[in-house]
């Protein structure tokens, strides 16, 4: 298997494609404008209640969303899934 690779990386598979600086600056361009859309999103979908508000069961087991859930402490915690009694 060593000879296989050997070959194949020295006489089979060539060079990647050099990238411009300007691939860079463009990446380096969008990625505020992506921070800001993926935070907005993050934020709708944590503050729409009718997502993932109806019941799933898996096996013999009910679970539901609550928008707030408790620690054992009784703190509040992220919305987390809980199971049905």
């Amino acid at each position: 298997m060593y000879m296989t690779d050997k070959i194949a990386l020295l006489r089979l598979y060539n060079r990647p494609p050099k990238y411009k600086a300007s691939l860079a600056k463009l990446t380096l361009d969008i990625l505020p404008i992506a921070l800001v859309l993926h935070l907005c999103i993050a934020v709708w979908m944590y503050g729409a209640s009718s997502f993932a508000s109806h019941p799933v069961t898996y096996g013999n087991t009910t679970y539901t969303m609550s928008i707030v859930s408790t620690d054992i402490d009784g703190n509040s915690t992220m919305p987390m899934v809980d199971q049905v009694r």
